[in-house]
């Protein structure tokens, strides 16, 4: 077993057991509570079966100026959209220190907005730098916010930042979706396939017809909503069209599926149908005239 520490925050597991014969590490990591002063702390170790302690002395002194905070997770963005965080340079010195630039590495995928530079940071206070994450393909963000100092002295500051770029594809086929020619009175069901091709999955919200000929086109066993597509799946949403008792024409409605997240595209299928015309006797009367018995 190992001690409690205030500065530092042991890693790894404990307690643990070490095989006879065997080497072991214990990583032990630096959380500076203050800053610009030497931090001493004791890591004490107890073993058994027999009790043995033995002491390990832990040395460090925090910059005197920081990113706060040193990593910053942008989380998972849609390509194409962009989310923006701030991250601050924090002067934990009693004099002041000037930043002479300030530069993303790599920097395809981020902008930053900060104040005009060289910025001087007075003592015990901060500045805030505006960070945006674009990405431009499903892909992780490993990146690297520096700020270079140059008085009092040379130093470079560092913040991590991380982030997912990711893609929700709804694809909706066919479009349009025709019926074809349908005679008066007739029915017939017809399929649209939603399918994920993206690397996130997708919810949709609603699936709803509508238009001036709505009447005549139904979902059939819609499936339950909110409807979730995992990456690579696929759904198909049956549409029954009855032509009914009205008369010959092309009519037309709209199918709308509607994703939960507000930030993906709404996407339409347009439904038609052409109604034939009756069949009607021709003439409407049949005059045999004058027939001799």
């Amino acid at each position: 077993t190992a001690s409690t520490l205030i500065n530092f925050k042991i890693i790894s597991a404990m307690p643990r057991v070490i095989n006879p014969g065997k080497l072991d590490t214990v990583i032990v990591r630096f959380d500076p509570t203050v800053f610009d002063v030497n931090i001493n702390e004791d890591l004490f170790f107890a073993s058994m079966p027999c009790t043995v302690i033995d002491t390990v002395h832990l040395r460090g002194k925090a910059d005197s100026y920081t990113f706060v905070p040193s990593t910053i997770d942008f989380g998972n963005t849609q390509v194409g959209d962009t989310t923006c965080l701030t991250v601050s340079i924090v002067n934990h010195n009693a004099r002041s220190v000037r930043i002479r630039n300030i530069i993303v590495a790599p920097s395809a995928e981020i902008i930053t907005n900060y104040p005009a530079l060289p910025i001087t940071i007075a003592a015990h206070d901060s500045i805030i730098v505006n960070v945006c994450y674009v990405p431009l393909d499903s892909t992780s963000l490993i990146a690297h916010l520096l700020a270079f100092v140059d008085s009092p002295c040379n130093d470079t500051i560092d913040c991590t930042l991380i982030g997912h770029g990711i893609r929700s594809n709804l694809t909706v086929t066919p479009r349009p979706l025709d019926f074809g020619a349908l005679d008066l009175c007739s029915m017939k069901s017809d399929s649209v396939q939603l399918c994920n091709r993206g690397n996130t999955s997708i919810a949709i919200s609603s699936l709803a017809i509508s238009g001036t000929d709505a009447a005549t086109f139904a979902l059939v066993n819609a499936p339950l909503l909110p409807l979730t597509l995992l990456p690579g799946q696929c759904q198909w949403i049956v549409i029954r069209c009855d032509t009914g008792q009205l008369g010959e024409g092309t009519w037309r409605a709209i199918l709308t599926i509607t994703p939960q997240d507000i930030t993906l595209p709404t996407q339409t299928v347009n439904l038609f149908v052409v109604r034939s015309a009756p069949v009607l006797a021709v003439p409407a009367v049949v005059d045999f005239g004058k027939v001799r018995v």
